[in-house]
């Protein structure tokens, strides 16, 4: 069978029996297997049709196969309006099956209740949803701790407690981590301990060639470059006749 979560929202009746003015004040109690069981709140005054709209929700472990239904009138000294057996699995003369709803997980459907006589007695409107969860048992009215889904190996682990929770290390705890040494070789006296050492790194220069580097020019104090050596009559000559 399914283990998991039902929930059921008790949404409204109709067609209840009242009395000679057409009163009754109803309400609805649920429970599995008779056992744990949960009620409505009491609408009065409702006449033959009531709204309760209570959300109700119970675990389905092992041996729990049937939901209860009774609707009951308060104004008659919890006079009995009518009931009805919900089956888990077997559908039946006055009972409901729920194996859609754990096969699709949800339902949205009226149920006929009955008087203790046979006679009919109105429907209940029900909403009711099926969380599934791990395979797990348990006695009337323990819950079942889940088991996680998306668990491949079929395990889950267990919250780490304040004594044996790991942790990381700080600097303040004073961490000697000289045990992280050489594996096999003895580990040098103040191995890892202190402050690491300054590292200076050198100063590197650009890199020119002597024929990248322009000759220097000389300038006068007022800015302007030297005039060009005198030539003599020779390079005259040459200059005016080449």
């Amino acid at each position: 069978m399914p283990y998991g979560q039902l929930e059921v929202i008790v949404v409204e009746a109709k067609q209840l029996e009242a009395d000679f003015l057409h009163k009754v004040n109803p309400y609805v109690t649920l429970s599995l297997d008779r056992a744990n069981v949960k009620k409505t709140q009491t609408i009065q005054n409702s006449g033959s049709d009531a709204s309760w709209d209570k959300f109700i929700s119970f675990d389905i472990v092992e041996g729990r196969d049937d939901l209860y239904l009774q609707v009951f009138n308060e104004n008659a000294e919890n006079d009995i309006l009518g009931m009805i057996t919900i089956i888990i699995y077997i559908s039946g003369e006055a009972t409901v099956s729920l194996e859609t709803v754990y096969q699709i997980g949800y339902a949205d459907q009226w149920v006929h209740i009955t008087r203790p006589s046979g006679k009919g007695a109105g429907e209940v409107r029900l909403l009711m949803k099926f969380r599934k969860q791990g395979p797990t048992s348990g006695p009337a009215g323990s819950t079942p701790y889940p088991i996680p889904e998306n668990n491949n190996n079929g395990y889950f682990s267990r919250p780490y407690s304040d004594v044996d929770s790991p942790r990381t290390p700080s600097y303040k705890d004073g961490f000697n981590y000289s045990s992280l040494g050489p594996i096999g070789g003895a580990i040098p006296t103040g191995y890892g301990s202190g402050a690491p050492p300054s590292i200076t790194l050198p100063i590197v220069l650009p890199h020119h060639k002597k024929s990248d580097i322009p000759p220097a020019q000389q300038y006068n104090s007022e800015g302007m470059p030297p005039p060009p050596p005198p030539q003599s009559p020779e390079d005259k000559k040459n200059f005016l006749y080449f």
